[in-house]
């Protein structure tokens, strides 16, 4: 399951500790304590990046490709490719249709 949740602390985890150093070396604490904007950009940030990562090792453990993957959930290779690397836009309608194939839910949580 793929939890998305306002941080309760501005650490960074361990998926990118190079854009969590851009951000120290642009703010101050206080700065990102008083600003709910850039917290929610960072948590998006963390959140899009865990998405893809959990999207990529499913799909591996299931021995599909990215086309196959493609295929089943009715997008292209390439928005499959973006999903995993983060990258783009999608729209949650796609993204809720690689998940219904991989088994894989999404929650929201306060």
């Amino acid at each position: 399951m793929i939890t998305y949740m306002k941080s309760a602390d501005m650490k960074a985890p361990s998926i990118n500790q190079e854009f969590w150093a851009d951000i120290h070396a642009t703010y101050t604490e206080e700065d990102l304590q008083e600003s709910a904007s850039l917290r929610a950009i960072v948590d998006a940030h963390y959140f899009k990046k865990r998405l893809a990562q959990e999207i990529r090792q499913k799909r591996e453990g299931l021995n599909l490709t990215q086309r196959q993957l493609a295929q089943l959930a009715r997008t292209s290779q390439r928005e499959i490719s973006f999903l995993e690397q983060a990258k783009g836009n999608q729209t949650l309608a796609s993204v809720s249709r690689v998940l219904f194939i991989l088994e894989l839910q999404l929650e929201i949580k306060k």
